[in-house]
């Protein structure tokens, strides 16, 4: 009965995603099954999906010392450390520290703290809030391109899709009183808007702010729509949608998955943080490889008591898990390759590889366990708690 209804909940979603955008392939659409993933929990070992682990100590000294990961960048020959103080650390494969990006300021050629940083056709492209700024791997400004205004919304982090192409959420303004029809606006190097996406989400899932009850003020959710890169596409995930679209350079949207959330979908037109007895799911964050979406999510405490944890979807076999041990409150892979610490991504390298930190104190523990391998205690040896964090590449089967 469960299976049959899960069928035909997702012959309903192909039939809405029919009717929207571009019309899509059946055949390719993958479902996302919430429920099934609640079914089948627990941790994977690292050898189902990968077939080899690589360690890379970052070199420690003064100019080079890391604080608090944003975000790790990756091209084969580089490592890119972005730092949420807002510099950019860059590291040889090796882990020996080249250069630093340090352009925070309020110039026309600099960006803020509060930002985020891409690879895109070799340069290094930082979103500074609304507007994005490109520089070559030495730092060198290239162009700053600001994004179009537009009436009744706000717009945070825009995504380059490459040369002249643009893709930003967009997050109704705080009091408009315009409806929330769009969620993501597609525009070239001079702002001119090329596309607006149809918010595909319900209406309200995606307000900004305090609301006041008779009971006092309450914060209200805040649900941006979120974009992530797979390959030369951008996906589209608007707030509690029940698909993933995607956009490409040529501003061509499709659905690229569907999402059963089944019981666990929040009802329309809840809209604080309050989970009291929810037993509601929303996905937080995506990254996509070739054969795999890993997904972070917000479970409210409906997975054995925990507030969120990692989905795996795999995009051949069209199943989802969740990889998540009680006993000790484990969560992502389980490093059965060398013994070492458990993985889950941080980024992704084209479509096989996938990248990861681990703070030198956490690797460290292993320095003295039976299960680790010869690398991993090679590695510890010339680590202190002072040193960098270590970079972990993964590449999958």
């Amino acid at each position: 009965m469960k299976r049959c209804l899960h069928f035909l909940f997702s012959l309903y979603c192909c039939i809405i995603v029919f009717c929207s955008c571009k019309t899509p392939d059946k055949n390719h659409i993958g479902v996302i099954s919430i429920p099934d993933g609640i079914d089948n929990i627990g941790l994977i070992n690292l050898s189902e999906v990968a077939k080899s682990i690589k360690y890379i100590p970052l070199e420690t000294k003064e100019e080079s010392l890391i604080g608090e990961i944003s975000n790790i960048l990756y091209d084969k020959d580089h490592i890119y450390v972005v730092d949420r103080s807002g510099i950019i650390k860059i590291f040889d494969n090796e882990g020996r520290y080249l250069s630093g990006i340090n352009r925070l300021g309020r110039g026309p050629e600099e960006y803020s703290n509060f930002m985020s940083a891409s690879l895109v056709d070799n340069n290094i492209v930082v979103t500074a809030f609304n507007d994005v700024v490109e520089y070559d791997i030495s730092g060198n400004f290239i162009k700053r391109v600001g994004s179009p205004k537009i009436d009744g919304y706000n717009i945070f982090f825009p995504v380059s899709l490459g040369k002249n192409s643009y893709v930003a959420p967009l997050v109704k303004a705080l009091g408009a009183s315009t409806e929330d029809e769009y969620c993501v606006v597609a525009y070239d190097s001079l702002s001119n808007i090329r596309k607006m996406v149809a918010n595909s989400g319900p209406s309200g899932a995606q307000p900004l702010g305090t609301s006041t009850t008779n009971t006092g003020e309450v914060m209200v959710r805040i649900m941006p729509p979120t974009l992530f890169r797979h390959n030369d596409k951008i996906r589209i995930f608007c707030p509690e949608a029940l698909e993933i679209l995607s956009i490409d350079k040529f501003d061509v949207v499709d659905t690229a998955f569907v999402i059963d959330y089944g019981q666990y979908r929040v009802p329309d037109g809840i809209i604080t943080n309050s989970s009291a007895g929810s037993k509601h799911i929303s996905p937080l964050s995506f990254i996509e490889s070739d054969d795999y979406i890993f997904m972070n999510m917000s479970t409210r405490a409906t997975i054995n008591g925990t507030f969120t944890a990692n989905f795996l979807y795999d995009k051949r076999k069209m199943q989802t898990r969740v990889l998540y041990d009680n006993i000790g409150q484990k969560r992502g892979f389980k490093n059965d390759i060398d013994g070492g610490p458990g993985f889950w991504p941080q980024s992704t390298f084209g479509g096989k590889t996938l990248i990861s930190s681990v703070s030198a104190i956490s690797m460290m523990e292993y320095q003295y366990d039976d299960t680790a391998s010869a690398k991993i205690k090679e590695v510890v040896s010339e680590l202190t708690e002072n040193s960098n964090p270590v970079i972990t590449i993964v590449e999958l089967k």
